[in-house]
């Protein structure tokens, strides 16, 4: 028994995006958003049209603040010009200088 496999001609092709300006668009149903959205756009980040990589993060603490999860996290700055950032996590306050 012989099979016939059909010729299927290439359908890759090379797509070019050179506006985003609209940015992440995850609302809307991706075949009905503008050219200049873009449904899916994981670890970059589009800043004044520009995409570009998204930064890391930078570790606060040497060690986890214990089970729970961050509620907020937030900067604070005194009028003398000092600032700290308060850290919600699991019903308590950190400050961080």
């Amino acid at each position: 028994m012989q099979i016939k496999i059909p010729n299927f001609k290439s359908t890759a092709r090379e797509l070019t995006y050179d506006n985003f300006s609209s940015g992440l668009n995850y609302k809307d149903n991706p075949s009905l958003i503008s050219p200049s959205n873009t449904p899916e756009c994981q670890n970059v980040r589009v800043r004044d049209g520009t995409v570009g990589k998204r930064p890391g993060f930078k570790r606060l603490y040497p060690t986890s603040l214990g089970l729970g999860s961050i509620n907020g996290l937030f900067q604070y700055k005194k009028a003398n010009g000092d600032s700290f950032t308060l850290i919600a996590h699991d019903g308590n306050l950190f400050i961080k200088n």
